[in-house]
């Protein structure tokens, strides 16, 4: 059999018109990384509440200049970290997607919520179980604390 011949027109038609989507299944490893950018998400909060959609990773929360107005945590999948930033200073309130099953620093209750005060800069939530989320926060000169758990007040 003979090969056959393609032009480097055909070559680059054929080259743009890949499908350049990788798609991973459980239990896909990556590795050699030397770093990975994550995309911020932008999330109001607003008194009912604003859910973070599954998967997102870092969050800017604009609480609408309202103390109360309530940013809500993915549904729990053990392992995932979700990252929080306020886009102004005047805090706002952190809840679980489900505040009477599933905690914030062992808090559960009816409309619990853990209050993030506007001098917080950055807040780190890491779900440990389908019905609770580890949460610290930092100020702006990386004053580590814990985020005080979610409650009724």
């Amino acid at each position: 059999m003979g090969t056959k011949r393609i032009g480097l027109a055909r070559m680059e038609a054929l080259m743009e018109n890949l499908k350049r989507e990788l798609v991973m299944g459980a239990g896909s490893i990556i590795s050699g990384l030397k770093g990975v950018q994550v995309i911020s998400t932008a999330v109001t909060a607003a008194d009912a509440g604003t859910a973070i959609a599954d998967g997102t990773s870092f969050v800017t929360v604009d609480a609408d200049s309202d103390v109360n107005h309530i940013a809500i945590l993915p549904t729990p999948t053990p392992g995932t970290i979700v990252y929080l930033t306020e886009s102004g200073t005047t805090g706002y309130e952190l809840r679980s997607s489900s505040p009477t099953t599933v905690g914030i620093n062992g808090g559960t209750g009816a409309n619990f919520e853990s209050a993030i005060a506007g001098t917080i800069t950055y807040v780190r939530c890491v779900c440990v179980s389908a019905t609770s989320w580890i949460a610290t926060q930092f100020d702006a000169d990386g004053d580590e604390s814990k985020v005080e758990a979610a409650n009724d007040s």
